[in-house]
This record gives structure tokens, sequence and C-alpha cells, in this order.
């Protein structure tokens, strides 16, 4: 004999999968292929990442996901395409912090504001070190600090181009030790890191991606990442607050970002299938770790955050140095 209570359980568990069904059926998906713009050249790290992120995406959203190279302008150029772009979710933008963190803040000119897009997700951060030539006078954070307020402008530093993250990055170690170093902005990582191998420059803040091989051979020599924890290709250097230094340089970020106005059923599911793919054990291994990478917070909150905090920190430092590019 049925009862009542069976017929209540039997109806709530019929709701719950009709509700599923409603919630699976309407769940947002693409129509036509997926363009997403990367604002720097082709056969970069973050060309590359995009890519496989792209093709794992195509199979689970199948749709085709078409990498568009944008180069140029600091990344606005491909920033201010996708800001004008339909606000469907078949238009994204790979990109870093220099785009929304860094560039309105820096550029007299900017044709997009931080609140023309919606962030989607990170999917990295890269982990910034304070890596010097081998005749850096210095094997510590306490030692390099010593030099760099003794010395002051007989010092030369790189970075990959002025209010770069890098370049941001060094004015505020500067400012936490006391001293001021003299700058050499380069055009690429290339010529940057040539440069700290001959001796041009003394040091650099960067990530040990590039640099691994050389720390390794003994040609450069990491000193700490800047941050509280260590870096995962150099276990056994202890961080900048290890040493005694409360220093935490977030590093810069890659992530994807959507024209303001997407509709959030696209972000989430873009989010998740974007997370699925950047977690693949082979784009972690080869593609990330390598480059001296590390799995960001995935999700819109977590990225929304982020940005929060960028803007405030980056917005700072520009105005602490007084600059500003046409």
């Amino acid at each position: 004999m049925t009862t009542r209570r069976q017929i209540i359980l039997g109806a709530a568990a019929a709701a719950g999968l009709l509700a599923q069904r409603t919630a699976f059926a309407q769940e947002w998906a693409p129509t036509r292929p997926i363009t997403v713009v990367v604002p720097y050249p082709p056969g970069g790290l973050l060309d590359g990442i995009a890519r496989k992120i792209g093709e794992k995406m195509a199979v689970s959203l199948k749709q085709a996901v078409v990498i568009d190279n944008k180069p140029g302008a600091n990344t606005m150029i491909g920033a201010q395409l996708v800001s004008k772009a339909p606000a469907d979710g078949h238009t994204l933008l790979f990109g870093t912090d220099a785009t929304i963190s860094i560039s309105p803040f820096l550029y007299r000119k900017v044709a997009y504001e931080a609140s023309d897009f919606v962030p989607i997700t990170l999917v990295a951060d890269t982990v910034e070190c304070l890596i010097a030539n081998p005749k850096v006078p210095a094997t510590n954070m306490r030692e390099f600090a010593a030099w760099a307020k003794r010395e002051g402008k007989k010092i030369n530093f790189g970075t990959y181009g002025i209010g770069s993250n890098a370049h941001l990055s060094t004015a505020e170690l500067e400012h936490m030790i006391g001293t001021e170093m003299n700058h050499i902005p380069y055009k690429g990582q290339a010529d940057l890191y040539q440069a700290l191998l001959t001796g041009d420059i003394q040091f650099v803040v960067g990530t040990t991606g590039i640099a691994t091989q050389y720390i390794q051979d003994g040609r450069l020599k990491l000193i700490a990442p800047l941050r509280q924890k260590r870096a995962p290709q150099f276990p056994n250097t202890p961080s900048a607050t290890e040493q005694g230094f409360q220093v935490n340089f977030p590093g810069a970020w890659f992530g994807y970002l959507a024209p303001a106005k997407t509709p959030p059923a696209a972000i989430q599911r873009l989010a998740r299938e974007i997370r699925a793919a950047a977690e693949d054990p082979d784009l972690q291994a080869n593609s990330m770790v390598k480059m001296g990478l590390e799995p960001a917070a995935f999700g819109t909150e977590a990225m929304t955050r982020r940005l929060e905090g960028d803007r405030v920190r980056y917005k700072t430092l520009i105005d602490r140095l007084q600059l500003k590019l046409d």
C-alpha cells in the first residue's frame, strides 16, 4: 500500500529530476565558433597556453575555438577589440594584468575601461623572483638589500618595459629597501636575460621560467622568490618571507575576460570549461610549471577580487613613480 509519505517523497524526487533536466536544458552553449583574442604575437607563452586550452574547450563545447592574435600597444589593441564585441560569450580575451590593472593608469589615452569587461576566470600566476648575475655580492635578501643601499644608482636592473609588471615590482622592492637603482628597459625577455647573462644589468625581478636552466647551471643565481612560499622549481631556496623580508608580490596573472553584459550563464559555463582544460596534467607540467607559472584561483569571484586588489596596488605604484605614457 502506498503511503502518503511515499507519495510526497516520490513527488519531490520527480520535481528534483525535472528541475535538474530543466537546468541542463537551459545551460548556455555556444552556437558558433568562439574567438579567443590573445593580445600577444603567435609563438609566445600566452599564445601556447591559449591554444592548448582552446583545443580542449572545443571538444567539450562542441564548437571550434579560434585563437586570434592581436598584439600591440601593450595589449590594448586586442583588449579594445574585445571590449566592443557582442556580449554573447563568443568573443573572449586571454590577457594579463597589463591589460586591466596597469594600462588604464599608465597611459593617458586608453580606449576602454575595466568596467567594459567581466572576469571569467584566472588560469595561472607567475612566481616573481629576484634573479641576479653571479657577480652580484649577495646570496640572500639581507646581503642584497645591504648592497643595493650601498651602491644605489651604480646598480643597473632590467625589465621588459616601462610600466611593466617587472618595473613596478622592482620599484616596490626599491621602496621597501630604501634605495633607488638605475632602470634599463628592454624590448622583450630574450634581450633582458641576455643583458643579465653578460652583466650589462645586475639583476631582474622576473619569473624562473626562462631563467631556470641558467640558474641550474650557475650562469645566474636565484636570491629569493619575492613572496611567502618557495618557488616550485627551486624548493631548496628560501622565500623572501622566510629570509625575514615581509614581501609577498602577487606576480602577473593570465586569465580570461568577456565583454561586459555577457550573460551570467555563459560566464559560468565558460569558467567551468576553461578550468577543466587548464587543470589538465600535461598542460600543467609542460606549459606552466616549466615556465615558472602556478595554477591560479579559479572562478569569476576569485578573479574579481584579484583585479580589485591589483588595481589598487598598481595605481599606488604608478602614482608614486609619476609614470604617464602616451
